[in-house]
């Protein structure tokens, strides 16, 4: 039901979608306006099994709250109160700060999948760590 009748992807073009995706985490982390750091990348899917023309770059982001306690908080408050527009529900508002960060790092690329890392990804045989900590590995 996701699918989409979009070409697949070049395999440059998804190395390039791997670099910028890595570029902004660097701004992120760069940026203590943000409530939250990236802490690892972790690429996986068919880009990492050595697919010629992946259909997406499937990228997992593991975030890390830049502050703690009432600093965290207020940080994350202030996050909701720069946004431009009304929120769809309770669920979003409360997610907003991890949200953005995910949405900045896809950057609207269609070929780009971004999603929080979960553990049945580093289970997988085939993924890459591509940043961690701030540095490329």
């Amino acid at each position: 039901a996701q699918a989409t009748a979009a070409k697949p992807l070049v395999r440059d073009t998804a190395e390039r979608l791997i670099s910028g995706v890595v570029e902004r985490a660097r701004l992120i982390n760069a940026d203590d306006d943000w409530a939250y750091r990236v802490a690892m990348l972790v690429a996986f899917g068919s880009f990492v099994a050595g697919a010629e023309r992946p259909n997406d770059v499937d990228v997992a982001c593991r975030l890390k709250p830049r502050w703690q306690g009432a600093a965290q908080e207020k940080t994350e408050e202030l996050r909701r109160a720069a946004r431009d527009r009304r929120f769809r529900n309770t669920w979003e508002c409360a997610a907003w700060p991890k949200l953005e960060v995910l949405s900045f790092l896809k950057s609207r690329s269609r070929g780009l999948s971004v999603q929080e890392l979960d553990d049945w990804i580093l289970k997988q045989k085939r993924h890459s760590i591509i940043y961690h900590d701030g540095q490329r590995e």
